[in-house]
């Protein structure tokens, strides 16, 4: 096998195509927060994906988060973590994957 297959290879299999929903709750007034303003609310997950993506297994989206937690500034990242590496290196061969979300806010005062 040539190099050019090892690569188109091995991006087949640890491509993914993620879905998390950056959207506020319905009638919410939500203000979007800079990266520099402290929080008083900060979560950290991992949501999974099965077939590289296609089929969400456990997935929580932000809009749950921000309104259980009433807040009313809101900070949502998602990232792919070095731990999400580790975990995908032993679990693409399953097609498991997960991907990291944070959610950081201030409540409603």
């Amino acid at each position: 096998m040539n190099k050019l297959n090892v690569i188109v290879l091995v991006v087949l299999v640890l491509a993914g195509c993620f879905n998390t929903e950056l959207i506020a709750p319905d009638n919410a007034k939500i203000q979007v927060l800079s990266s520099e303003k402290p929080v008083a609310y900060q979560k950290q997950y991992r949501n999974w994906y099965l077939l590289w993506g296609a089929f969400p297994l456990y997935v929580t989206q932000p809009e749950e988060l921000i309104k259980e937690n009433n807040l009313v500034e809101v900070r949502v990242q998602t990232k792919d973590t070095v731990m999400d590496a580790i975990i995908s290196f032993f679990s693409a061969q399953i097609s498991l994957l997960p991907q990291t979300v944070i959610v950081e806010g201030n409540y409603a005062k």
